[in-house]
């Protein structure tokens, strides 16, 4: 049976890793490799592409391997049939329902942040099930919005600025990504594809907090 861990949104910073300010220590995983893909091969892996945001996760054990499924509020979709939410799943995450916390981390999966706004490339089907989504080329298909990070938030005008900044940002993808949309024709979705994972498989090390190592 899988076991459903409560929420790990929070206000700002990775979902992911803001896990780290209840359990302290995670581990990460050893090399995996990410087949590397250009723009044009993600949209045409695509079943959606997404523009929203991340507003809750949970992490979901499948046997000995640990999901985190993340419900995104869709503002935008520019591929695929219309939806208000999705949801994706990225293998790690961090089971809480434990007498000591376990995290699971993997080398190069997309971190989705609270609030943060993205563009997803996205792949039906995951090991959590039929309607959820993995993300196209692993980290590749995760394309962020926001201002870069390090630039100061107390700055005059800075919301609205960067609110400007966004929309700008969008409207440059979109110009490009619509030539690639549009190449795709009425070619049906290979719906034999499996969900993307890197190779050497998606398990990473696994961490029991305050000591001792998960078998």
């Amino acid at each position: 049976m899988n076991r459903l861990c409560q929420p790990l949104l929070r206000p700002a910073g990775s979902l992911l890793a803001a896990a780290a300010l209840f359990v302290g220590i995670t581990s990460t995983t050893g090399a995996t490799t990410v087949v590397k893909l250009d723009m044009a091969e993600m949209v045409q892996r695509a079943d959606a592409i997404v523009i929203g945001k991340a507003r809750s996760a949970e992490s979901v054990w499948v046997g000995r391997e640990l999901y985190t499924r993340y419900r995104i509020e869709v503002q935008e979709q520019l591929l695929g049939a219309a939806a208000t939410e999705v949801n994706v799943v990225v293998p790690g995450g961090v089971d809480r329902n434990r007498p000591r916390p376990i995290a699971v981390t993997i080398a190069d999966a997309p971190l989705l942040r609270s609030d943060e706004h993205v563009a997803l490339l996205l792949k039906r089907g995951s090991a959590l099930g039929a309607a959820d989504y993995t993300i196209v080329g692993f980290n590749q298909g995760r394309i962020g919005l926001d201002r870069p990070a390090g630039r100061a938030d107390a700055a005059p005008g800075a919301i609205a600025g960067d609110a400007v900044a966004r929309a700008k940002r969008v409207e440059r993808l979109k110009q490009r990504l619509q030539p690639l949309i549009d190449a795709r024709g009425s070619a049906a979705p290979r719906s034999s594809e499996k969900p993307e994972t890197p190779r050497g498989g998606p398990r990473g090390r696994s961490e029991v907090i305050g000591g001792g190592r998960q078998r």
